[in-house]
């Protein structure tokens, strides 16, 4: 079986960054985050991910999806569980005007909307090139309706 090799190149500023963001971290008691930065790290020094994987005590699979989020979102990728929101608040906004929703709706079982949330998950795809689930779209409906 070949090595599975994913490296992160980063430049002298970037390995800085990455390095004070350890020092950082060994301070608190977030190990997750730790162990991310560390994946990370040890990417930089050009290990495989099945030995990050053993050291790091995790599946290969944890690594890869690490490296996937540091490398598009920097350290706010691996410093939070969930990558950052794709939705702008003002493309936020503009969900909730398509659902018809008014406050008065939320609390009500009965409730007229112009959209569904799959429609709308649809319409972001093709509009914004957002993958975005409906579920995701109920959820971002709701947290903007509450009072």
């Amino acid at each position: 079986m070949a090595n599975k090799r994913h490296f992160v190149e980063l430049d002298k500023s970037a390995m800085g960054k990455l390095c004070m963001f350890l020092r950082q971290l060994a301070m608190k008691e977030n190990w997750r985050v730790r162990k991310r930065a560390s994946a990370v790290y040890f990417s930089c020094q050009y290990r495989t991910v099945p030995k990050i994987a053993k050291e790091l005590r995790c599946s290969e699979s944890s690594v890869y999806k690490w490296l996937k989020r540091y490398q598009k979102y920097g350290l706010d990728g691996i410093a939070t569980k969930k990558p950052p929101s794709k939705l702008t608040p003002q493309q936020a906004s503009e969900i909730i005007k398509m659902s018809g929703w008014k406050t008065s709706h939320l609390n009500g079982k009965e409730f007229q909307k112009a959209w569904s949330f799959r429609k709308i998950a649809l319409w972001i795809k093709d509009n914004w090139n957002i993958t975005i689930s409906h579920e995701r779209v109920r959820q971002i409906i709701q947290e903007k309706m509450k009072p």
